[in-house]
């Protein structure tokens, strides 16, 4: 069971969050890199604020009071989907979909079946847009469907 301090360490975390308006599937993904030689993608994505350096300490001091530290950005790895299903693209799947073209669904499918294993086609620079923060014009919409 979490100690206290650590609810409160999570809880924290996600006022943070949002408060800072954070996408917070990317910082999950991006925590991974937390204190390895990738720390940069980790910092770089935070807000420049006293309240994130103060967190910062903090987390570090908690991964170090694990027993296996290093052990961490794999299990964060492992438990973070590579992959959500936002509501701006279940609209574009809609709209592909009233237009008799199902292969964004059926790709779709095929990809969230297994969230945790990045699709090998997002290697391709045409489908980075999918594994990043939504725009801001994303991030608000509504799904519309006819009948």
């Amino acid at each position: 069971a979490p100690h206290q301090a650590d609810k409160q360490l999570i809880a924290d975390t996600l006022i943070l969050m949002d408060q800072s308006d954070l996408d917070f599937h990317y910082f999950f993904q991006l925590l991974q890199y937390f204190d390895t030689e990738q720390h940069a993608l980790f910092i770089n994505y935070l807000p420049d604020a006293k309240a994130w350096r103060s967190w910062v300490t903090r987390y570090r001091n908690r991964i170090q009071a694990e027993r296996y530290p290093k052990d961490s950005p794999q299990l964060i790895a492992r438990n973070t989907p590579k992959i959500i299903l936002r509501t701006y693209i279940l609209q574009t799947i809609i709209e592909a979909a009233e237009q008799q073209n199902y292969q964004p669904l059926s790709d779709w499918m095929q990809w969230i079946s297994t969230p945790y294993q990045l699709p090998d086609s997002f290697t391709n620079d045409a489908y980075k847009s999918l594994i990043t923060p939504p725009l801001a014009h994303q991030k608000r919409g509504a799904l519309s469907c006819s009948s």
